[in-house]
């Protein structure tokens, strides 16, 4: 992971934290705000295996039940992997959470 100034960038993935603009490959890819602090998350934990509590809890909205959040996270989660597709790779952990990867 490289930090520039105000980029964060992991293999083709690169995020302008100021302007919240993220870039696969040199493309723009559109992002919910939720899949944003998702991989921005994920990014900044790059080095270790983040638990879906530590997932719920950064995107957390207090109006949301726990079983509802965990179906959000797994959701948005595939939306990302979807969008990043082989840029890189959002890695699920059986029983202990996810690691993003090049």
């Amino acid at each position: 992971m490289k930090f520039k100034y105000f980029h964060i960038e992991l293999g083709d993935v690169a995020i302008d934290l100021r302007s919240r603009t993220v870039y696969a490959k040199g493309k723009v890819i559109r992002l919910t705000k939720t899949e944003y602090k998702l991989l921005l998350f994920l990014l900044l934990h790059q080095d270790r295996i983040v638990s879906k509590d530590e997932l719920s809890f950064a995107v957390k909205s207090k109006s949301e039940d726990e079983n509802k959040l965990n179906h959000l996270l797994s959701m948005h989660i595939f939306n990302l992997r979807n969008k990043l597709k082989n840029s890189i790779k959002v890695v699920s952990i059986p029983k202990k959470g996810f690691i993003i990867c090049k």
